[in-house]
């Protein structure tokens, strides 16, 4: 999975944890609330006898002493939310891997091409120098295809190989998700 996808992942779990840690304080805090409100009522009610009054106030104050507790703990981030810039260095970082490999895959296809016609030319006599000038002319054209590759419309083009790349993931992906369902249904017959 691309880091980006699970940084931001973990940066919305997060999210959801601190947040769900803050609900869980404020009902424990409301549920506090309610018996410093019942001791209230006791102390006034029994007029300082400290039976009730006194266990409604302590359950109420050690309530809401958990309630902050809770609170405090999910102030604390565990995952930072990635940033159009962390995204934009992994693509780049990723592009620059995939236009790497393809040069090579390009280059070593290349080589088979060209390597029977240059021993068919050896047979024949000719020099080796003619295979060597279509090699110099393909590293020509791979120099081209970076610089290309390295202006505005050529990372417009980065940027939609890398969607067509994460398209095919995802249908691959859902492919994979379909067949298992299928398998499951027919075994379950």
């Amino acid at each position: 999975m691309i880091e980006f996808a699970q940084n931001l992942k973990r940066g919305v779990s997060d999210s959801f944890r601190r947040a769900g840690l803050k609900a869980a304080g404020g009902v424990v805090a409301a549920v506090a609330l309610g018996f410093l409100v019942a001791a209230l009522w006791s102390f006034l009610a029994n007029d300082l006898d400290w039976g009730s009054t006194l266990a409604s106030l302590a359950i109420g104050v050690l309530l809401l002493l958990i309630a902050l507790i809770v609170i405090l703990s999910a102030r604390k981030r565990r995952h930072e939310m990635p940033t159009g810039d962390d995204l934009k260095r992994e693509m780049q970082a990723r592009l620059a891997v995939a236009k790497n490999a393809a040069v090579d895959q390009a280059r070593s296809k290349f080589d088979d091409v060209v390597q029977p016609l240059r021993d068919s030319a050896a047979k024949v006599g000719l020099a080796p120098s003619t295979a060597a000038s279509a090699r110099s002319g393909m590293v020509k054209g791979t120099e081209q295809v970076h610089d290309m590759a390295e202006t505005n419309l050529g990372s417009m083009g980065k940027l939609i190989g890398a969607f067509a790349v994460g398209l095919t993931i995802a249908s691959a992906i859902r492919d994979r998700n379909r067949d298992e369902e299928e398998d499951d249904f027919y075994d379950d017959l």
